[in-house]
């Protein structure tokens, strides 16, 4: 929420901080999925994410309750994100000009390189990458694969086994980790696989105590999904992330552009009808700014098609608001604007590209 104090400066600060107070009532009427808020100011998204304007926004239904999943103590949320420090402990937020802005340390809920003492069962830890410009390829050092449930939209239809899961910033993952294959005095890394250390180890599991009595075994199936037929659509629309020159004196001397334009909030760039099912493509335009451009669509959740004509992968199935974009990638995603008529966002989740000018409006009309 932006604030504007020019404006009725007679008042008192209780009645002028009153007159800026807004109740939002969300219905929650989706399925349940690992969801996440953020401060969204223009311009400014980047910093203030960065400073700390995030948190967790879990949703649950009756199907996924009666799923015999981790519960309580034994489902974790992990919001990881990179960042620098100044030597007062303070955040030094360096965007880079508009490059995005990194780090050299790797927080997970707000602590460095944590450890977590586990028992010797199964946990559910729902995983966020929270951070401005930084990817994740999760990993765990012992090698053994990883049980993924859910992405952004929530729980995928089974489990899946992947011994990595690539992340970028805003993707969300559920996994269940079944520590019972260690034994007591074990220590497990979930690591980064894309970089060295220390950016290459997220936190450390101890496993304690002896096996614990666990015998809900994973179900075969965890949601019956819809899958959208490509014959559906009704039209495809080709969105291309990519910068733009720009004569100003500042580093990069670029814009970043969906389409070769800017952000207009006057404007709409597509205006798909309620009820609609359409393919949009995604399409990273090759330059020398090799950053991943993760689009993030607003309050519509897609399946992927197909990413570089393959089929998507395993940790990439089901429901999704956000996909990894990487140098060269053409992915194809199908969605149904089935939930309000309106105004929407579609922008790419480095919010440093966001802030400028790497958004657009589309309204479901």
């Amino acid at each position: 929420m932006q604030m504007d104090h020019g404006r009725d400066t007679g008042r008192t600060a209780q009645a002028s901080a009153s007159n800026y107070e807004h109740n939002y009532t969300y219905p929650n009427d989706r399925r349940a999925a690992t969801l996440w808020y953020h401060d969204h100011a223009i311009g400014a998204t980047g910093q203030n994410v960065y400073l700390g304007l995030a948190g967790f926004y879990l949703v649950e239904d009756e199907e996924e309750r009666s799923l015999p999943l981790p519960r309580g103590r034994y489902d974790i949320p992990l919001m990881l994100c990179v960042r620098q420090f100044n030597d007062d402990g303070s955040f030094r937020y360096n965007p880079h000009g508009h490059a995005g802005a990194d780090g050299d340390v790797i927080l997970v809920n707000g602590a460095p390189w944590p450890a977590l003492q586990v028992e010797r069962r199964k946990y559910r830890f729902r995983i966020l990458n929270a951070s401005n410009a930084t990817t994740f390829t999760l990993a765990l050092s012992s090698a053994l694969p990883i049980v993924q449930i859910a992405t952004d939209g929530g729980l995928m239809a089974r489990p899946v086994e992947v011994v990595r899961i690539p992340m970028a910033m805003a993707e969300r993952v559920e996994v269940v980790i079944d520590f019972s294959a260690y034994a007591a005095g074990d220590s497990v890394v979930l690591r980064n696989t894309e970089k060295q250390v220390p950016l290459g180890e997220i936190m450390r599991f101890d496993i304690t105590g002896p096996a614990v009595s666990d015998r809900d075994q994973l179900p075969h199936r965890l949601s019956m999904i819809e899958t959208l037929r490509p014959e559906a659509a009704v039209r495809t629309r080709t969105f291309t992330f990519g910068p733009r020159p720009e004569l100003k004196d500042h580093f990069p001397p670029i814009y970043w552009a969906i389409n070769g334009h800017r952000f207009d909030p006057e404007r709409a760039q597509a205006e798909p009808r309620l009820g609609d099912v359409e393919i949009w493509r995604f399409v990273y335009e090759r330059n020398p700014w090799r950053q991943t451009h993760p689009p993030h669509v607003h309050l519509v959740n897609f399946q992927i098609l197909d990413r570089n004509g393959q089929g998507p992968h395993e940790y990439e199935s089901g429901w999704k608001d956000t996909l990894r974009l990487d140098s060269g990638d053409n992915v194809r995603v199908i969605m149904r604007f089935d939930g309000y008529r309106g105004r929407y966002l579609m922008h790419c989740h480095n919010l440093e590209h966001e802030d400028y000018d790497m958004m657009m409006r589309f309204d479901v009309v």
